[in-house]
């Protein structure tokens, strides 16, 4: 599988970078560990990321919450300094090859399977086909083996399946932007007016 979505950089520090709500510049300090771009009609199609040791699934709950919103805010906050840049999501992408377990008896088709399982990647993508076949070569009627993304149909008549839960439109990015920026606003306020109080979420 040969993405068309290039690294243009490594551990990319963001000091410096904003992320603008309402008017109001925020800005943001860190570093990303690796930003894909694939340029395609005049736009630069943008990707966030993270390589985890874990085992880091995303979560809507999670950014409802503000525990999942680091790579998105990156990706709003690079997004935004270039017109012709356009949001393509965010993956997490594991760090250490998985062990795979087999067992007596388990046939050479099932222990490939598991394999391909375990490359899968977690994320949140942009539902564009032709950003997605950048991403990935999708087989047709099928789910892609790297992305989380499911497509159905056959050449021309292929479309997204309706089961692709991270995969959202252009106007759902803007809804989560919007989202992660009143979040990062509230606790921008929180920490000015001295607010401290111990109150973590847990599930």
């Amino acid at each position: 599988s040969v993405s068309r979505f290039k690294p243009i950089f490594f551990e990319k520090d963001i000091s410096g970078a904003y992320f603008e709500l309402d008017g109001q510049k925020i800005q943001l300090s860190g570093r990303i560990d690796r930003v894909d771009i694939w340029e395609s009609e005049g736009k630069k199609y943008l990707r966030v990321v993270d390589y985890k040791t874990g085992n880091t699934n995303f979560n809507y709950g999670d950014v409802e919450y503000g525990l999942g919103i680091q790579l998105l805010l990156y990706m709003f906050a690079l997004a935004a300094q270039d017109v012709s840049i356009v949001p393509a999501g965010v993956l997490y992408i594991p760090a250490l090859s998985k062990t795979i377990r087999v067992d007596c008896g388990r046939t050479r088709e099932k222990i490939l399977e598991d394999a391909k399982r375990s490359a899968k990647r977690s994320g949140l993508l942009l539902g564009d086909l032709d950003v997605l076949f950048a991403m990935e070569d999708i087989p047709e009627g099928g789910k892609a083996r790297f992305i989380p993304v499911a497509v159905s149909g056959k050449a021309e008549q292929r479309r997204l399946s309706k089961d692709n839960r991270y995969v959202v439109s252009k106007q759902h990015f803007e809804i989560i932007k919007k989202h992660v920026g009143q979040l990062l606003k509230s606790m921008v306020d929180q920490v000015e007016s001295g607010e401290i109080e111990c109150n973590p979420y847990t599930k």
